[in-house]
């Protein structure tokens, strides 16, 4: 999902960086910052196969697709971790600490 006004900014050295701005799928910027380290007794054998072939979709057949109409709430997560359906939307509001209280007073609801 890329908007039509996106700007990424990334920088890839040893450890990095990068920074998505879209105003229009995003509240607020985007920030992710990895690092890596040198192994030089790391060796991956190039005639093996690194990956492993699994199942994700167990008991469903082949080429099934999920498809949820528009509006449909899954609530299911909200009912299992007992939090308040509002809490597990997400949005720039949630990112913050301050965020236990309005979770604190959705719950007394």
């Amino acid at each position: 999902m890329l908007g039509d006004r996106q700007r990424v900014l990334a920088y890839t050295i040893a450890g990095g960086w990068g920074r998505a701005d879209d105003p229009i799928f995003l509240e607020e910027p985007f920030v992710r910052t990895h690092t890596w380290s040198l192994s030089l007794q790391g060796f991956t054998d190039p005639l093996s196969n690194p990956f492993e072939a699994v199942d994700e979709l167990a008991g469903k057949p082949l080429g099934w697709v999920p498809f949820f109409p528009l509006g449909t709430k899954h609530t299911e997560f909200a009912q299992v971790h007992n939090l308040p359906f509002a809490a597990t939307q997400g949005g720039k509001e949630t990112m913050y600490p301050e965020y236990r209280e309005t979770i604190q007073a959705l719950a007394r609801r």
